[in-house]
């Protein structure tokens, strides 16, 4: 049966409805048709439309491709505005020539659909609008889009692209966006970093459906690194049998918890057919903990190894629950810019920079700081004479480096 666009206006996109008119009429963004020979385990991905959905997925499988196309099919047909976030502007600025716009050039019939207002931020389709958005602004474009835009627009869909390298606190804001709709849908996909992002939470309560795959002696399995790749093959857990590329195509997906509502999917490169056991388990041998596990395997990560940077802070910051602010304590980092954190029993409430020690001084009356910590190099004046003015509240901080077990900190105080 030959599908058309009108005849298809009058379909739900259902199992070998919507999907048979991508895999035959839609073409990606580089002019090639979609294919799901490879892709098999997309099909369901394509097919759910499920209010709330999260993936945890490694990089280049195709999803972003996906998640456009399954945007404009839902403004299209459904009249659901939508934003479509992205962590920055310029990302913004960087995914919708190279995707979407390709993406439209590429097919005539989203073509049709998007005549009118077409610009990089905005897409009308039918009579609804797709919203490109960032949540942080970097650069000129940024800060003009910035002031709260898309905060504004009511919303029926939000789609979080890459929502574990996305302010955290703007996404929680973006969620207001939806108290008008009856669809109400949000959509997180990321490739993971750590296990506290909205994402990871909401995958851990969602239904957490795995690719499983049948060896050829007939046991089922989700694929596993450690217990399925040995000596650059995969193999299965039970039997050791050889599992063959087409093994890992024709899985099915199972859902670790059925009565859950919310939708999740895990998406590594173990079920993804063009990779090889080969260039998984070289990348293990070869690239760091962090980058294997968030990149191939699709997995959030922390560990020794992770430097505790300014985003693992921040998004572990938490303003939705009130701070007393007493009993407050201090910490600053110091250079050119010092970089100062400010927190108690309750967790850290406010951070900042500053090129004035003065301005470090005032936090410390302001917010009648009791304990201070500051970095004692490399300014040898300034943090002293703060130290003497405010005795048995301040307190030098120096590092060396422990050669005995680098594992471990030492106080010596």
């Amino acid at each position: 049966m030959q599908w058309t666009p009108e005849k298809l206006r009058q379909a739900e996109w259902q199992e070998n409805c919507g999907l048979w008119v991508l895999d035959n009429r839609i073409k990606n963004e580089k002019g090639l048709p979609l294919e799901f020979k490879d892709h098999k385990f997309l099909k369901d991905i394509y097919n759910d439309f499920a209010p709330i959905q999260v993936v945890r997925k490694a990089s280049q499988i195709g999803f972003t491709v996906m998640k456009v196309l399954k945007s404009f099919w839902l403004a299209r047909y459904k009249n659901y505005n939508q934003i479509y976030c992205l962590p920055t502007f310029s990302d913004v600025n960087q995914l919708v020539p190279s995707k979407v716009n390709a993406l439209i050039l590429q097919n005539p019939i989203l073509q049709q659909w998007t005549q009118d207002k077409d610009t990089i931020f905005q897409k009308k389709v039918g009579d609804s609008f797709i919203y490109y958005r960032g949540t942080v602004a970097k650069g000129e474009a940024g800060k003009e889009m910035e002031a709260g835009v898309g905060i504004m627009f009511s919303a029926d869909l939000l789609i979080f692209d890459e929502a574990d390298r996305s302010s955290q606190i703007t996404l929680e804001q973006y969620e207001s966006r939806l108290q008008a709709s009856q669809y109400k849908g949000k959509w997180y996909f990321s490739n993971p970093t750590t296990p506290g992002t909205l994402s990871q939470k909401l995958y851990e309560q969602s239904d957490q459906k795995h690719w499983f795959i049948k060896c050829k002696n007939g046991h089922w399995q989700y694929l596993d690194y450690w217990k399925n790749v040995q000596n650059y093959k995969f193999v299965c857990e039970k039997c050791g049998a050889e599992i063959t590329d087409e093994d890992r195509r024709n899985g099915q997906w199972v859902k670790k918890y059925p009565d859950r509502d919310i939708s999740g999917y895990w998406i590594p490169h173990l079920i993804c057919p063009w990779i090889s056991a080969r260039q998984i388990q070289e990348a293990c041998e070869n690239k760091t903990k962090q980058y294997f596990y968030n990149f191939v395997l699709g997995l959030p990560y922390i560990g020794s190894d992770i430097v505790v940077n300014r985003d693992i802070i921040l998004r572990n910051i938490d303003l939705a629950e009130p701070n007393f602010q007493e009993h407050n304590i201090l910490g600053v980092d110091q250079g050119l810019q010092k970089y100062w954190v400010l927190g108690n029993q309750q967790g850290i409430f406010a951070v900042g920079q500053t090129d004035d020690w003065q301005d470090i001084e005032e936090l410390i009356r302001v917010y009648d700081v009791e304990t201070a910590v500051f970095d004692a190099l490399p300014d040898l004046t300034e943090p002293r004479k703060l130290r003497d003015k405010y005795p048995g509240k301040i307190w030098l901080s120096y590092y060396k480096k422990e050669v005995r077990k680098a594992d471990y900190i030492f106080w010596d105080i």
